[in-house]
């Protein structure tokens, strides 16, 4: 199974994957649009080979907006998507980096992939003991 991990946001998606038992940051995309998300998702899914997409489900204003994006991209894509607690991810993330010697610059840049890795490696960890 493949698995991608989405640690969305309005303006910036963190990416994650994993072919086995092991998450790793991807990257971090700028979007205009849940349009424009879709389209680069379809894509990704498509050459990788994605079975799941697991989306971090933040608490409070945001979580409506992830709900949506996460049944248009079920409805889409014809994917499976799941929603996957996501908190403290990013806090921990940029704890992460920072613990790692990232310059401010680094971790502005990688804080949302290592948080969507965080939120995919916490569900794989989960299905595992299952």
């Amino acid at each position: 199974m493949v698995y991608l991990g989405l640690d969305y946001g309005r303006r910036k998606i963190g990416l994650a994957l994993s072919e086995g038992k092991l998450a790793s940051p991807l990257t971090t995309w700028s979007v205009a649009s849940d349009d424009d998300l879709l389209l680069r998702l379809k894509g990704l899914v498509e050459a990788d080979k994605v079975d799941t997409i697991i989306i971090g489900l933040p608490a409070g204003p945001l979580e409506r907006a992830v709900k949506h994006i996460a049944e248009r991209i079920k409805r889409v894509l014809s994917i499976r998507v799941i929603l996957w607690d996501e908190t403290l991810t990013t806090k921990n993330a940029a704890r992460l980096l920072i613990e790692s010697g990232a310059s401010q610059k680094r971790r502005h840049t990688r804080e949302d992939a290592v948080a969507a890795g965080l939120i995919l490696q916490s569900y794989l960890d989960t299905a595992r003991a299952s």
